[in-house]
């Protein structure tokens, strides 16, 4: 019996050993398949968030070109074709689309459609000016900002989750770089335009703002060139040695130094041409 029993237990070892296995693998499997299942849900409701972002920034621009062109006394649409902006910016295009994302997400929407057709009333009612149109639009901005940044996180939390899912939370790690490049490197435009259209007001809270918003563009544009991903990293080494990029970046640097910025018309629409460059290529 002693024998037998010594015997069975050898032999039993090992199948509950492969068991117990079996069970954990079970377990991760179940895990995996959650997380999974989370991935699934959260992917459709981040892009429909995109989707909104890039429609309000094409309304922006909107807003932003047609204001130049009162200050300028050009139509809007040149300025459009100058810094290389297609239809998608025009006010026809931008409205209808930012109301499609804006459906699209209902009341999961960050940012109130209430609140844009608030802001689109005074902007055509003139009773805004546009350096306080583009806050407003830059606030949509931040507040998509602010609930894309956890969902990216969380989503790449579960990425590392499933099996072989390592290469999609380095993939979201990325696109979180690229979500903080698009919010600070747009504020830091907004923070341009409103000292270069108001040179008197050079000592104003937009030229701390333009130091703050370009340290944290400068941040997430090192994670990008930095980016496990060599396609990644080498686009956008590609994208910011671009001579209009350079150009833009070194009218940052300038105005941070105390200096005189672009003006007239042409010098400011060549200016910009880099943070247009900029900005599409980021949402490429």
């Amino acid at each position: 019996l002693g024998v037998t029993s010594r015997l069975l237990a050898l032999v039993m070892l090992p199948v509950v050993a492969m068991g117990l296995l079996a069970a954990h693998d079970t377990v991760q499997y179940r895990a995996s398949a959650t997380a999974a299942a989370r991935i699934g849900r959260q992917v459709p409701t981040i892009d429909a968030l995109v989707r909104l972002r890039q429609a309000l920034a094409n309304e922006e621009v909107a807003v932003s070109t047609s204001g130049w062109s009162s200050q300028f006394h050009v139509t809007p649409d040149v300025i459009s074709k100058l810094l290389g902006y297609g239809p998608e910016t025009t006010t026809a295009v931008a409205r209808p689309a930012t109301d499609a994302a804006l459906a699209a997400l209902g009341p999961t929407s960050p940012v109130a459609a209430v609140a844009v057709k608030t802001v689109r009333a005074q902007v055509d009612a003139g009773a805004i000016g546009l350096n306080a149109a583009l806050a407003a639009f830059s606030g949509f901005d931040a507040q998509l900002a602010e609930v894309l940044g956890p969902q990216l996180s969380d989503l790449g939390q579960a990425a590392e989750q499933v099996g072989g899912g390592n290469r999609l939370a380095v993939k979201l790690g990325t696109l979180e770089a690229a979500t903080d490049a698009l919010q600070y490197g747009a504020a830091e435009a907004t923070d341009l335009a409103e000292i270069v259209l108001n040179p008197s007001d050079q000592a104003t809270p937009a030229l701390v703002r333009l130091g703050s918003d370009s340290t944290r563009y400068d941040a997430a544009a090192a994670s990008l060139a930095a980016a496990p991903d060599a396609a990644i990293s080498g686009s956008w080494k590609e994208l910011t040695s671009r001579e209009d990029v350079g150009l833009y970046n070194q009218t940052v640097t300038t105005v941070e130094q105390g200096r005189a910025g672009p003006v007239g018309i042409n010098s400011l629409v060549t200016a910009f041409k880099g943070a247009v460059t900029r900005s599409t290529g980021l949402f490429s």
